[in-house]
C-alpha cells in the first residue's frame, strides 16, 4: 500500500512531530491577497482573515489531520512560495539551517539547502501543531517539496528540527515525512506544491470552476485521487481524496 501524505494511519490518527519544530503556514505570493483568500476560503469553507500587513490568512480545520495555515502575500520581496516552521526557538532553527548547508539573512527570509525558501517563527504552543475543529470542506494538509537530491533535503530537515521520513511505494526516491503536517520530498525541477485534501472530491472540482479555477484530470495516489489545479491567479495546489472504489 502506497502511503499517502494526508493521514499517518488508515484509522486517521495523526503522530505527534518534533517538538523543535513543524510546518505551520505556507506563504504563498499573489497579485491580490484578499482575491486569493476569498478563492480558497471558498474551497475549504473557511473564512479569511487579515494580518497588519494586508495579508490574507486562512485557518482551515481537520478532525483527522493537523491542517497547515495559508497566508497569501502581495510582498514582492517574497518568492512564490515560502515553507513557513514554527518552532520555541526561531535563533537557533536558524543557527540550525546554516549548519546543514542554509543560507538567509534573518530567520524570516531563509533557504534550505538546495535554495528553498524557508521562514521561522515563534510557535504559540510549545506542545507543538495546534488541531482546529473541521470546517467541513477541506484542509491545506500536505506539501511536496520537488528537490534536485532527495538525499540532501532528507538530511538537511533531519538536522534541522529531527524530523524522520518513510519511503513511498518502492522507487526508493521518494519519501513523505513521518508526522503531521506531512511533507513529501520528491525528485525533480525545484517547486512546492501543497495539498487540499477534502472529503467529497467531486464537489470540490467542481467548486474550484465556480470559484474562477481550473482543475485538471483526476489521477490516482495510492488508495487516494488527486487533481491538479490553479485558482484565478495561476496559483497551482491540488486537491485530494479518499477514493472509495480504490480503497475498498
Amino acid at each position: 500500500m502506497v502511503c499517502h501524505p494526508i493521514l499517518n494511519g488508515r484509522d486517521g490518527t495523526v503522530r505527534a512531530m518534533s517538538a523543535r519544530g513543524y510546518l505551520g503556514a505556507v506563504r504563498f505570493r499573489v497579485p491580490d491577497a484578499a482575491r486569493a483568500g476569498q478563492f480558497f476560503g471558498g474551497l475549504m469553507a473557511c473564512a479569511p482573515g487579515r494580518t497588519d500587513s494586508g495579508d490574507s490568512v486562512l485557518l482551515s480545520g481537520s478532525d483527522t489531520m493537523t491542517p497547515i495555515d495559508a497566508v497569501f502575500t502581495e510582498g514582492a520581496a517574497e518568492p512564490p512560495v515560502r515553507l513557513v516552521f514554527r518552532t520555541p526557538d526561531p535563533d537557533a532553527a536558524c543557527a540550525r539551517a546554516i549548519r546543514a548547508g542554509g543560507a538567509g539573512a534573518h530567520i524570516g527570509a531563509m533557504a534550505d539547502s538546495q535554495s528553498t525558501p524557508l521562514a521561522f517563527e515563534l510557535s504559540p504552543d510549545a506542545a507543538g501543531p495546534p488541531r482546529r475543529p473541521a470546517t467541513g470542506d477541506g484542509a491545506l494538509a500536505a506539501t511536496i517539496l520537488y528537490v534536485r537530491d532527495t538525499s540532501l533535503a532528507l538530511g538537511f530537515y533531519g538536522d534541522l528540527f529531527g524530523l524522520k521520513f518513510v519511503p513511498v511505494g518502492t522507487s526508493g526516491n521518494l519519501w513523505w515525512i513521518q508526522g503531521a503536517p506531512s511533507i513529501g520530498v520528491f525528485p525533480g525541477p525545484p517547486e512546492i506544491r501543497s495539498i487540499i485534501y477534502v472529503p467529497d472530491g467531486q464537489a470540490a472540482v467542481a467548486r474550484v470552476g465556480d470559484l474562477g479555477g481550473q482543475a485538471g484530470a483526476i489521477e490516482a495516489m495510492g488508495a487516494y485521487a488527486v487533481v491538479g489545479c490553479r485558482d484565478g491567479q495561476d496559483t497551482p495546489f491540488w486537491i485530494s481524496w479518499l477514493d472509495t472504489d480504490r480503497s475498498g
